[in-house]
């Protein structure tokens, strides 16, 4: 990132705007980002304003970027396969 990105983090505001505001800026290009834009779209797919991140609650969101996250984590261990596959299957 780019210095004056990183400097700027800690200026967002704890709402909804700056929530969305920080995600445009700097949650795009990290590990975390495609798990955003998967909310987003699966929130917007519902019918929901265009505002999502001002109408639907951080624990929601939270929640569902956790989620998201487990779902690739059992989806890479199943790649893997072996024993590790066998018990995160269970």
């Amino acid at each position: 990132f780019k210095e004056s990105t990183m400097r700027s983090i800690p200026t967002f505001e704890s709402t909804p705007r700056g929530y969305q505001d920080l995600y445009q800026t700097v949650l795009v290009d990290t590990p975390v980002g495609p798990y955003f834009s998967l909310f987003l779209a699966e929130t917007a797919g519902r019918g929901e304003s265009s505002n999502v991140l001002e109408e639907v609650e951080i624990e929601i969101i939270k929640s569902s970027l956790i989620k998201y996250w487990i779902e690739d984590f059992g989806k890479y261990v199943e790649c893997l396969g072996g024993e590790t596959a066998q018990i995160m299957g269970d």
